[in-house]
């Protein structure tokens, strides 16, 4: 943190600085004094705004100098729209930043965890002299096509033989700004096949508390999204109690005083899982 110059210093200094005679009075109240304290006022805030570049010359934490960042970013631009709210900006402005052409498959994943997600990329034609199964037999045809995989909490609808002849083949929401950034980020030569794999999603499971003795019988909630079936599993349930995977639904008698964090977990069809972790506190009785 840099040191800022309170105004009554720089006032001090104004007067040490005023020539010698009685044309330059020095005493608290003159009119030469306010005149000195006005411009020493001045002069502090100048040195507090310097003092806050330090901090705002970070794009993380830049709030003055952030429309000149946006200017040397060029933002707002295709992918997205200028953002209403200070965090949204700067937000957008560090995704734009980190999101430069690369041929890392680690930067991709970097702008989609930049997102809140997880993406899976595949390359072909990975041919290595260990390893002859991943020989690319396409005569290089793929070599510059990589297969990103985001994934969505959102119910997929597929098209089925009880569908209406209007019904898409498949409806999914997309990330739109999220494929815009991997697509700006992507060297010229490259082609990015973006598609969506959608897996579970718990949303926050309550804690839970009960005594010693108690009789127990709840369902936990079903996870969104996935590729069914989904499988339901348990662990860490306190003593006494036991979990029907079919139904999802805990029941028992509750034994001991213990606190207990008990792990819900969700596995689809595709091996994606989600689990929501909640708090089990029983009490003696």
């Amino acid at each position: 943190m840099v040191d800022v110059v309170a105004p009554p210093a720089y006032r001090r200094q104004l007067r040490a600085l005023l020539p010698t005679g009685r044309a330059w009075p020095r005493r608290p109240g003159a009119v030469l004094d306010a005149l000195l304290a006005a411009m020493a006022e001045d002069f502090a805030d100048m040195d507090r705004q310097t003092a806050a570049l330090f901090d705002d010359i970070l794009p993380s934490a830049t709030t003055a100098l952030l429309p000149d960042w946006e200017r040397v970013a060029g933002l707002p631009d295709a992918c997205s729209a200028l953002a209403s709210t200070l965090a949204e900006r700067r937000a957008a402005l560090l995704s734009k930043l980190v999101a430069q052409p690369d041929l890392n498959a680690e930067s991709y994943k970097r702008i989609g965890r930049s997102f809140g997600v997880e993406i899976d990329i595949v390359e072909h034609d990975m041919a290595t002299a260990a390893t002859v199964t991943t020989l690319d037999t396409t005569g290089g045809k793929w070599r510059h096509v990589w297969w990103i995989s985001i994934p969505t909490s959102a119910d997929v609808e597929r098209f089925d033989t009880l569908s209406d002849v209007d019904t898409p083949l498949l409806s999914i929401e997309r990330n739109t700004e999220l494929e815009c950034r991997l697509q700006k980020a992507a060297p010229a030569h490259t082609l990015l096949a973006v598609g969506y794999n959608s897996v579970p999603r718990f949303a926050e499971v309550p804690a839970r508390e009960g005594t010693v003795g108690d009789d127990v019988s709840f369902v936990l909630p079903e996870a969104d999204g996935g590729d069914d079936p989904v499988a339901y599993t348990i662990a860490g349930l306190p003593d006494g109690l036991a979990f029907d995977a079919d139904t999802r639904t805990v029941s028992g008698q509750l034994g001991a005083a213990q606190t207990k964090i008990v792990a819900y977990t969700a596995t689809d069809e595709g091996g994606d899982s989600d689990t929501a972790r909640f708090e089990y506190a029983v009490t003696a009785a």
